[in-house]
């Protein structure tokens, strides 16, 4: 094993409890190296810290200087025994980062702006930069590994780019994602999960006619850099104890919706949802962000239309799928919209079904990209508008559809 060191300055106080490493020059850390401080870690003003192999962190964190790396190789692991401050003038900068400190329920204070750039593994501890002020930054195509009631993020998560995302935030020793299938627009979003009820600063009795109660414990924000106007799917979560019960049979009835509290007319909008009942979570489509959370609102049980979609499509002739396919028998008037997993539209038709007008798994050329190329294989989106027969009034759906080519 080997350990590179240049111009790495240890100082040692008098008492071992309180001995630092501080690094006032560079220091560069090359693959398949490793580092390991015992002590505070402090880089301070001027110093240089590149990690392209393994540093590990036992106590508290400073970087006043540059924490960076140059390859992607580099792995930072905060895996302390007691509490560990982690703060700093500058931003840090890690390809891979570690978070697995059990001493406490939240043994990690966040004070310093974290930059991610590959992923960051949440093994054990909760980050919390609510009350410290940290900002913690995922660059685009980041992944936030294995969040969980006992590690993830108290506060608010920063997403840049256009890849899709599960931002890894909770309170109160809930984990509770949320999640966006992003534009093609370089923007970015910032999430954040209350455990808390929202009543007092969004009243539950100004609400639209279709909601009947709205959840009462728990609710999330979620903020873009500049209002685009685009077209966004939003993914919340429900949790059997941090979610009230009511909500969690909503589900399992079709009758959980995502309600967004809309400034201008002061009250809560029924922004609908399509429920996925093995990971707890529900899907819809804004074109607003803001404060969210999960409503119920009534089932329809008498004269309900059904609507049954096969969302697979096979471009490679494997079998008979050869497009997207509604079947129904209280239902007319379809209007479909299909977007990728970064909000680009991909087909549109207020016609579908007629004449031949079906989605197949190529672009709509007209509508969208320019040339009708076949879609590459993946998970899609899809915007389903219809009118109920027995009802007589326009509903919509929202769903995943799979696109296989090869």
């Amino acid at each position: 094993m080997k350990y590179i060191w240049t111009h790495i300055w240890l100082l040692l106080i008098a008492w071992p409890a309180t001995a630092q490493i501080v690094n006032k020059g560079m220091a560069y850390l090359s693959p398949n190296t490793q580092f390991v401080s015992l002590y505070d870690f402090d880089n301070q003003d001027g110093g240089e810290f590149y990690n392209d192999g393994r540093a590990s962190f036992y106590k508290n964190f400073n970087n006043d200087g540059i924490f960076d790396f140059y390859e992607n190789t580099g792995r930072t692991l905060f895996i302390g025994q007691t509490l560990q401050q982690l703060s700093g003038a500058n931003p840090s900068h890690f390809y891979e980062l570690i978070f697995n400190n059990n001493s406490l329920m939240t043994p990690f204070q966040l004070s310093g702006d974290f930059n991610i750039y590959h992923f960051a593994n949440f093994s054990q501890g909760i980050v919390d930069n609510r009350n410290f002020g940290g900002k913690m930054i995922f660059q685009n195509e980041t992944e936030a590994l294995n969040p969980w009631d006992q590690s993830f993020v108290n506060g608010p998560v920063t997403k840049l780019g256009t890849s899709d995302f599960n931002y890894p935030i909770g309170d109160e020793g809930y984990y509770r994602f949320a999640g966006t299938a992003n534009s093609a627009l370089n923007n970015h979003y910032q999430a954040e999960y209350f455990y808390a009820n929202s009543n007092n600063q969004y009243p539950h009795n100004q609400k639209e006619a279709t909601i009947l109660s709205i959840n009462n414990r728990e609710y999330w924000s979620m903020e873009s850099v500049e209002d685009v106007g685009e077209q966004l799917f939003v993914t919340f979560s429900y949790h059997n104890m941090a979610t009230p019960q009511e909500f969690i049979t909503a589900a399992i009835q079709n009758a959980l919706v995502i309600v967004r509290w809309d400034a201008p007319t002061q009250q809560w909008i029924n922004e609908a949802g399509s429920v996925n009942l093995n990971d707890k979570s529900i899907t819809t489509s804004v074109e607003k962000l803001g404060n969210f959370t999960l409503a119920r609102i009534e089932v329809e049980e008498e004269d309900e239309c059904e609507i049954e979609v096969f969302n697979m499509i096979d471009i490679s002739g494997l079998s008979n799928n050869k497009f997207m396919r509604i079947q129904s028998d209280c239902a007319e008037n379809f209007a479909v919209k299909v977007f990728n997993r970064w909000g680009v539209k991909v087909f549109e038709t207020d016609h579908y079904g007629l004449q031949g007008d079906v989605f197949d798994g190529y672009s709509a050329g007209r509508l969208t990209m320019g040339n009708k190329d076949h879609l590459p294989t993946g998970t899609y989106f899809y915007i389903l508008n219809y009118q109920d027969t027995n009802q007589q009034k326009p509903k919509e759906e929202i769903g995943y559809l799979y696109i296989r080519n090869n």
